[in-house]
């Protein structure tokens, strides 16, 4: 399936809708299926890609977003190379069972041979019998009904560590169709995830000439232009703190840190807290006003530019409000480049969970060109940046197309022609 086919919504196959469970199909468990289920062992290991003559180590992130990715193992030590096992075989799964409880269960098919790299303790490597194509299988376990069942049979006392048991995995039911449909299903499956890889080396590419045209219009500042410090330019101020018991007045949506975006808002889970009259001047957003996270992943920022809104912010976001003969849209610019490219990092306190205090955000140092130049620079940048986020929304448009297609193909409500 071609990109250009999932950028359009564009049906890829011919296909019969069934109103039910189709009766040609069978019920089966995990276990009926499996033929092997074996896990590595646990080796010391250098935190480093192998080299020639090496052998490594797979990290549980080697398998993301149900692909494989041979890229992320550690060099086993020398004096560890007599005791691994279980190298990684094509045509195989590779599932991760001990993980943080969100990734617990990820899984990911392998479409070739990696003699030089093997299995810690926290994979497993699945192989099917007879019965199960193991790449359809592997989109199974990726399924929402899946993947709630290993939610169901997690364990673990660490809220940050969960595990699953092979018992308990291989009870997990399935709906079987017969093993040529299920190929088809595999294979139109798999057709979406090459479109979706082209689609994301097309997003990398799109934010790396953003990136770079921002160092090129801001990082390299000419020596006409001003250095000045932030809190000079800028109004700053904190959002309220979420307390039921003390807040009063009128319930209004605010956004907390999870709605920011680099660039954007995420508007979908938005919270209400009460906010007196007297406060929705301190706490409330206009037009031009540049959101940034104080904690979390501190300097995560967006610019707000809804007229007329009734949006307000919590405690963790600072609201920066250029002054007179500042462009919003320039120093919104500024602040990312400075963020991404390390410049402020001297300015985050905290020796684990960083964060970006206000007297410290009042502190960061902003190259300022004449107005006129900044909305020139301003302009530039937006039209670059919209490309890029054109190349972001292909991409998440076509995730969401692969999700319809895996509820509808792995349920039988729509069915592969022969």
């Amino acid at each position: 399936m071609s990109s250009e086919a999932l950028a359009t919504c564009q049906p890829p196959l011919q296909v019969e809708v069934a109103p039910g469970p189709p009766a040609d199909w069978q019920t089966a468990t995990l276990g009926d299926v499996v033929d092997t289920l074996i896990a590595g062992v646990s080796v010391n290991a250098d935190n480093r890609q192998i080299d020639d003559g090496e052998i490594g180590v797979l990290k549980t992130s080697c398998v993301s977003g149900g692909q494989f990715v041979p890229d992320e193992h550690k060099a086993v030590l020398a004096g560890e190379v007599d005791r691994v096992r279980t190298p990684v075989r094509a045509g195989s799964i590779i599932i991760s069972r001990m993980n943080t409880p969100a990734l617990v269960g990820a899984n990911a098919y392998v479409d070739q041979d990696h003699p030089d790299l093997f299995l810690p303790d926290r994979l497993w490597q699945l192989r099917t019998n007879h019965r199960a194509d193991c790449r359809w299988l592997s989109y199974s376990m990726q399924s929402a009904s899946f993947r709630r069942f290993i939610d169901d049979i997690a364990t673990g006392t660490s809220g940050s560590m969960k595990n699953i048991s092979k018992e308990r995995l291989l009870q997990a039911s399935l709906a079987l169709p017969p093993l040529e449909e299920q190929r088809r299903i595999a294979e139109v499956l798999r057709s979406v995830d090459e479109a979706i890889a082209a689609n994301e080396a097309v997003a990398v590419q799109a934010d790396r000439a953003f990136q770079a045209t921002l160092i090129e219009l801001i990082g390299n500042a000419p020596a006409h232009w001003e250095t000045v410090r932030l809190g000079q330019i800028a109004d700053l101020t904190l959002g309220k703190m979420l307390d039921k018991k003390k807040n009063r007045g009128e319930l209004r949506p605010y956004l907390a840190n999870i709605n920011v975006r680099w660039g954007a808002f995420d508007m979908t889970d938005l919270r209400h807290m009460r906010f007196e009259e007297r406060e929705l001047e301190r706490y409330g957003l206009r037009c031009g006003d540049i959101v940034m996270c104080e904690g979390g992943e501190p300097g995560r920022c967006a610019l707000w530019i809804n007229e007329g809104s009734d949006m307000m912010i919590q405690k963790a976001l600072h609201r920066i409000r250029p002054q007179e003969g500042v462009d919003c849209h320039y120093l919104y610019y500024a602040l990312v480049n400075g963020v991404r490219s390390g410049a402020y990092d001297e300015y985050m306190t905290g020796s684990g969970i960083k964060h970006l205090p206000r007297n410290q955000l009042a502190k960061i140092e902003v190259s300022l060109p004449p107005f006129d130049e900044q909305q020139r620079i301003a302009d530039a940048l937006r039209m670059v940046e919209q490309a890029a986020a054109t190349k972001l929304d292909a991409l998440e448009q076509a995730r969401q197309i692969k999700a319809t297609l895996m509820s509808d193909l792995l349920s039988g409500r729509v069915r592969m022609p022969a």
